[in-house]
């Protein structure tokens, strides 16, 4: 080997030695994490105490294998019956995933023997010393309050109840967590739904209570858990906790004192608790909630978390609750409180009260005096919405000559709702309904009125007709029955005119128009003029005493024939879409309106009719005609 040769194989040889080692070097760092979490002997270390409960210790432990603190509870009372709660505790929660819930990240058994587990470390102090320190104002406290609720809400849904809830077990983290905790007494309810998990059976996972003994916390327990012979311990036990809660934070005083377990529970038995209405400190709407979910009997409570959270979020938006029974003035007060606005464009009306009353002294008499004014401006106002009522009625009877039953309908309602004791309005609703065949709601409009034709007979035949639903339309049969069995002509004329609106066939309405006419004309006999709905033709000229045409004045009627009819007036026929007409022989002489017809093609008249006239358009035909 040459020198040179040798010279470039020991610089190769360097080379490779540098990537050896820095492959090697790469290999140590990708498995650095792998190795430590490996050879992980014991994963909770360095134990600082947090607190103690019933049954168990908590600490701030290190999770080496997640590198991260943690809360750690071990049990120190190892009697079989306190490992079983103490297991099913963790399990319980564990079970319940919810923002305002501490989720449990192990469970297990230690080196020596005892049982822990593990939760999220939450980084503050619980809510009753929060309070001792005085932290929290008003708007904060009941925001904590509606997030505990909301974690209950979620633990009621999934069947569990927690039974042990106070200030204390409510821990409030450092960055505005709120964590409802200590779920060590709470139970599932056996509602005979599928459980919310299935290996948590409640025949398994309930304790059962000897007789005499009371568990939770004295001034937060409800009278059922203090005597079961009260009721069974279910979502309204919680209930009755919170209230107690809220209750506490209202007044910084306990619902029932504690100073005496024995009297304690007895109070609570007698529902001895101060009412939080009589301290001043603390508004009224507020006060009464947390009175009502205190009461002794569960049926006397709200029936559902949900149902409280809405009582509170309608006090901090400025309504009345339900629980208070707000009186008139309390209603109107909130209701200038939420529409600020409002009141101050009413600012006039509230200066002119206060120079009238600025030399009365008695801050009572001030009132009274506010109120009557408010009283008599409020008689007044009813008053005049009376007096407009009866022109809507007027409006209605406007739209019902036009056949518009809908606009009658809506004129006749404001009417109503400006004077529900208006009779005549009544009874025209009662017609409206009665010609859109919508008989339930006529019955019961006619049935509110108190007009002077009110009979029985009216009144069965409301009913008879009931039976058919409001929305199904009549069907020709049942609409001819009806008409020959109206009395009143014009009420023909608008049932017929309702029915157009959904009666197609020119065969079928000539049918209901036929009814019409014999109504109308009552002096004809013998009925035999000739219709053909294909060629939308009438003929009439074999019926001298026909005299009125106003039944088919809505038909698309194109052939007429009056010859030696008596019909005299033309008005009948102007709305008819005519192409021919014969009025030969008969008494029909105003020739000059029946040629504005625009759709008229043809015009027969006799001799005597024609006088001259010619005709005003290329398009229409004058045929005379000799006697």
């Amino acid at each position: 080997m040459s020198k040179n040769q040798k010279k470039n194989f020991y610089e190769k040889s360097l080379d490779l030695d540098f990537e050896f080692d820095e492959a090697m070097e790469k290999s140590q760092i990708n498995t650095l994490l792998f190795d430590e979490i490996a050879q992980v002997d014991k994963r909770y270390i360095e134990e600082d105490f947090l607190d103690q409960g019933g049954m168990k210790k908590n600490y701030c432990v290190q999770d080496v294998q997640l590198a991260r603190p943690v809360a750690f509870a071990r049990l120190y009372d190892e009697e079989e019956e306190n490992v079983e709660r103490f297991f099913k505790e963790a399990r319980l929660m564990a079970s319940l995933e919810h923002p305002a819930i501490p989720p449990v990240y192990d469970i297990g058994v230690d080196e020596s023997g005892r049982a822990y587990f593990v939760m999220k470390l939450i980084q503050g102090e619980n809510l009753s010393k929060v309070l001792e320190k005085n932290k929290l104002d008003l708007n904060q406290k009941l925001d904590v309050f509606l997030r505990v609720c909301d974690a209950l809400a979620y633990a009621h849904a999934n069947q569990v109840i927690h039974l042990d809830i106070k200030p204390a077990n409510i821990q409030l983290g450092a960055y505005g967590e709120v964590m409802l905790c200590d779920w060590g007494l709470a139970k599932i309810l056996d509602s005979g739904d599928e459980p919310l998990n299935q290996r948590l059976n409640p025949t398994l996972y309930n304790d059962v209570t000897l007789d005499g003994v009371v568990k939770g916390s004295p001034g937060y327990l409800a009278p059922e858990q203090v005597d079961n012979k009260l009721g069974k311990k279910d979502e309204r036990t919680d209930i009755y906790a919170l209230g107690a809660v809220l209750y506490f934070l209202l007044s910084g005083e306990n619902a029932v004192q504690i100073k005496n377990i024995r009297k304690s529970l007895e109070d609570t038995l007698k529902n001895n608790i101060r009412d939080l209405r009589d301290l001043p400190s603390v508004p009224n709407g507020l006060a009464a909630v947390a009175m009502k979910a205190l009461e002794c009997k569960p049926q006397d409570r709200y029936a559902s978390v949900t149902e409280l959270q809405c009582e509170i979020r309608k006090w901090s938006q400025g309504f009345a609750t339900r629980a208070e029974d707000a009186n008139f003035l309390k209603s109107l007060k909130l209701l200038m409180q939420r529409h600020k606005l409002i009141t101050l464009l009413l600012g006039s009306f509230s200066i002119a009260i206060a120079l009238f009353i600025v030399n009365i002294s008695q801050k009572e008499k001030q009132a009274q005096e506010a109120l009557q004014l408010y009283k008599e401006q409020e008689k007044k106002t009813i008053e005049v919405s009376k007096e407009a009522s009866p022109q809507w009625v007027h409006y209605a009877h406007r739209a019902e000559a036009k056949f518009d039953f809908e606009l009658a309908l809506k004129h006749v309602d404001v009417a109503l709702d400006r004077d529900p004791n208006n009779s005549v309005a009544w009874s025209v609703k009662a017609r409206l309904h009665y010609f859109k065949q919508e008989f339930n709601q006529a019955l019961a409009a006619y049935e509110k009125s108190e007009a002077a034709d009110k009979r029985e007979a009216i009144m069965a035949f409301f009913e008879k007709y009931a039976e058919k639903p409001d929305a199904e339309k009549m069907s020709l049969s049942d609409l001819l029955d009806w008409l020959i069995e109206s009395k009143s002509i014009s009420h023909a004329y608008k049932i017929i005119g309702y029915s157009e609106t959904y009666i197609e066939e020119l065969s079928e309405r000539m049918k209901l128009a036929d009814v019409l006419l014999r109504k109308t004309n009552a002096s004809v006999k013998n009925w035999h003029y000739k219709f053909d709905s294909q060629e939308a033709s009438l003929d009439f000229s074999s019926m001298p005493p026909l005299y009125s045409l106003s039944a088919i004045r809505n038909l698309p009627i194109k052939k007429l024939n009056l010859s030696g009819t008596s019909v005299v007036e033309p008005i009948d026929l102007m709305r008819l879409p005519l192409e021919e007409l014969d009025i030969s022989s008969g008494k029909m002489n105003d020739i000059g309106r029946i040629i504005s017809i625009p759709t008229l093609k043809r015009l027969i008249l006799s001799e005597s009719q024609f006088r001259g006239h010619s005709s005003p358009r290329t398009s229409l035909e004058f045929v005379r005609v000799k006697p």
